[in-house]
């Protein structure tokens, strides 16, 4: 099998509760998508893995990510159908203390559905 290093993966989103979307993701500076059809992964998801996206998520707020996408778990406000409310996990740009929304995302009908199963499970629907 072909082994990447996470350094040439750009832009996997990690929405809502965090399933992975690989729809806008580049893997050694190809789309993600002509790799597997499936927009939607099932990455196995370890203890180590979550504690390396926590120190990620502190890492890029802290110092900021030079343009380059995070996702991170924000307040809602609506964007993406997500209502408001709850934290969600979207796509985000940092700069150190701060972070912006990344715009101008378009949804695949699997991943909106995905989006919407993850957003009605936060806020308890």
């Amino acid at each position: 099998p072909t082994h990447t290093h996470t350094s040439q993966v750009a832009n996997v989103i990690s929405w809502g509760s965090g399933f992975a979307d690989i729809s806008h993701a580049t893997v050694g500076g190809k789309w993600a998508l002509t790799i597997t059809d499936s927009p939607l992964p099932s990455p196995a998801v370890t203890p180590e893995a979550e504690v390396e996206a926590a120190v990620s998520t502190i890492k890029a707020l802290a110092l900021g990510t030079d343009g380059a996408w995070v996702s991170m778990g924000v307040p809602a406000v609506g964007d993406f159908g997500t209502g408001t409310g709850v934290y969600y996990s979207v796509p985000v740009v940092c700069t150190p203390g701060d972070y912006k929304r990344v715009g101008g995302i378009t949804l695949s009908p699997p991943v909106a559905a995905a989006m919407e199963a993850s957003r009605a499970s936060l806020a308890g629907a």
